[in-house]
């Protein structure tokens, strides 16, 4: 998720990291394209529970992950570092439900291929209260909501 909400009358901002296995594609190998395809949450478990997108502006930004993490130990005061170069940002909408197959993630792919793959992250443009963005996760019982990357390469 994406998000900037309130609960319990207290402001909180939720990011997400993801991360693919790359290291089938040889070290030699030119990345040729990376496709990300993110799908909505169909059952939304923050914000108002209904929506998996809501706001004024829920625009969010993907960035490459420049550290490493592990998703046991990270928390808030925790977080890897990341960098704008060659962010994506992802304008905002309306729908309350908008898959996005094939994000063009080529440039951060290739960054990934030939230093290191740390992964992506995902952060709302303004993190402004009641703004959000929900993405099935890897555990969905929905299987085919999963996040998925497409990488061509030679």
């Amino acid at each position: 998720h994406a998000a900037a909400w309130t609960g319990r009358g207290f402001p909180y901002y939720i990011r997400a990291a993801l991360q693919f296995d790359l290291s089938s594609i040889p070290v030699t190998a030119s990345i040729v394209s990376a496709r990300l395809f993110l799908y909505s949450d169909p059952t939304p478990s923050v914000g108002n529970f209904i929506d998996a997108n809501s706001g004024s502006n829920n625009a969010f930004y993907i960035r490459r992950i420049t550290s490493a993490w592990s998703v046991a130990s990270s928390n808030w005061s925790t977080q890897p570092t990341t960098t704008t170069t060659d962010q994506i940002l992802i304008a905002h909408t309306d729908q309350t439900f908008l898959d996005l197959p094939d994000i063009d993630v080529t440039a951060l792919v290739s960054k990934m291929h030939t230093t290191a793959n740390y992964g992506f992250w995902i952060q709302l443009q303004n993190e402004v209260a009641y703004n959000i963005r929900q993405f099935a996760s890897s555990i969905n019982p929905a299987a085919d909501k999963h996040p998925k990357l497409v990488v061509t390469y030679e």
